[in-house]
């Protein structure tokens, strides 16, 4: 847990990332959290958030065998993290922007979705 003054005006993106496969996580995430710590911005780290699952079930025959049905499942991994920055400082300023065009660029094959907390 970061501690920070409640007295300071500090900006918290967050980025959460989405995928059907485990191992794009593994792929990209590690770069993000290099360039994050080479900038020297404040993290949160990621946070491996809940595997939503869905699961359903097909009919193999259109008419006859209702026995016969396959059933299938949809895995959506999440992950998420909080990256502080002070926007009074234009040189964090700047470095967040150069973060959010990174991540932008590189999280390919992952659903990213950035928000921001003042």
């Amino acid at each position: 847990m970061i501690n920070i003054p409640k007295n300071t005006n500090i900006i918290k993106l967050n980025f959460k990332f989405k995928s059907f496969h485990a191992y794009g996580f593994n792929l990209i995430l590690p770069k993000i959290l290099k360039k994050i710590h080479g900038e020297g911005l404040k993290s949160s780290g990621f946070v491996s958030l809940p595997t939503k699952l869905h699961r359903f079930t097909v009919l193999r025959s259109p008419h006859v065998d209702k026995k016969s049905r396959e059933q299938f499942e949809i895995k959506c991994y999440s992950k998420a993290i909080q990256i502080f920055f002070d926007p009074q400082n234009e040189i964090q300023k700047q470095k967040a922007k150069l973060l959010i065009n990174f991540i932008k660029n590189s999280a390919s094959g992952l659903n990213l979705k950035i928000s921001y907390i003042v």
